[in-house]
């Protein structure tokens, strides 16, 4: 098990079919920088960021500098070109209560792909086996019906709407929570 987000980033990379995530470097940061100023994917995707170009400036340089202990950032590859098309995470990660939050965007390029999918489910396996995480949260606003499905693919399930009161203009003002405990991920990718 890691005990701290620098010491496992250095680690391999976590393959899947079509994608990969791997440790985002800083020659990295120009084409994180283009993903993350797409205002449209930062409304869907984030909560309480900042949302303008700072916002997206001030959350490309915390990712690049690994400032953050308890955020574990992976960019997702597609493997047949190795272009970086997106971000994924665990959030609020705790040792102590092995529980994260998850976190994921992609480029709008790739968005209905199943690549976030495909993405999620690696990045599942990798907390609940390598990181020992007993519980995984994930949110998307109520009417983000794609992040939704992303989720809920992947075995987790709908636990609550909850108000917000962050949200950028034109977005929906309700949060929907889902929850993945390390039981029920067994249980679905048993099968």
């Amino acid at each position: 098990m890691f005990d701290d987000n620098r010491e496992f980033m250095d680690s391999s990379t976590l393959e899947g079919e079509r994608v990969q995530l791997r440790r985002i470097e800083k020659i990295d940061g120009e084409r994180l920088g283009a993903i993350l100023s797409d205002l449209q994917m930062i409304n869907c995707a984030n909560f309480h960021m900042d949302h303008s170009y700072f916002g997206s400036k001030r959350m490309l340089n915390q990712i690049l500098s690994r400032e953050l202990e308890n955020f574990i950032h992976f960019g997702i590859w597609l493997r047949n070109i190795d272009e970086l098309i997106g971000l994924i995470s665990y959030q609020h990660w705790s040792r102590v209560h092995s529980k994260a939050t998850l976190g994921y965007m992609l480029d709008r390029m790739y968005w209905n792909q199943g690549l976030a999918t495909e993405a999620l489910k690696i990045l599942l396996k990798f907390g609940f086996e390598e990181l020992g995480l007993q519980q995984v949260e994930g949110r998307c606003y109520k009417d983000n019906a794609p992040s939704e499905k992303v989720m809920t693919n992947n075995g987790l399930t709908w636990v609550r709407t909850i108000p917000t009161r962050y949200g950028a203009v034109g977005i929906a003002s309700e949060i929907n929570e889902f929850r993945l405990s390390e039981t029920s991920y067994r249980q679905v990718h048993a099968k």
